[in-house]
């Protein structure tokens, strides 16, 4: 069984995760997984759980998360002098990000 401290970090990357969806595509929008599906479920209950938080609320809460677990780090860093202009969609928050089928 996982410890303590990987479910807290796991329950946390659900978390995140629950978030850039949120930011995405808005208010959850899709059915339960089923009852077999554990780790769908649990994504699915954290999205539902955010409810309706705007995207601004939730790119938010993404950069502050990200500041815990990395204090140093900047989202203007993240952004290229050369997109600087672009600017559509907010700032640069992941460069690893993977859409993921729940």
């Amino acid at each position: 069984t996982p410890s303590a401290e990987d479910q807290s970090g796991r329950n946390k990357s659900v978390t995140r995760w629950s978030v850039v969806l949120q930011a995405k595509f808005g208010k959850c929008n899709i059915p339960k997984p089923g009852f077999f599906d554990f780790e769908g479920k649990q994504k699915w209950e954290a999205w539902k759980a955010v409810g309706d938080m705007t995207a601004q609320q939730a790119m938010q809460e993404y950069i502050a998360a990200v500041n815990k677990l990395d204090p140093e780090w900047n989202p203007q860093d993240s952004v290229k002098e050369s997109d600087q202009k672009l600017r559509f969609g907010g700032p640069v928050v992941s460069s690893l990000y993977q859409e993921e089928m729940i």
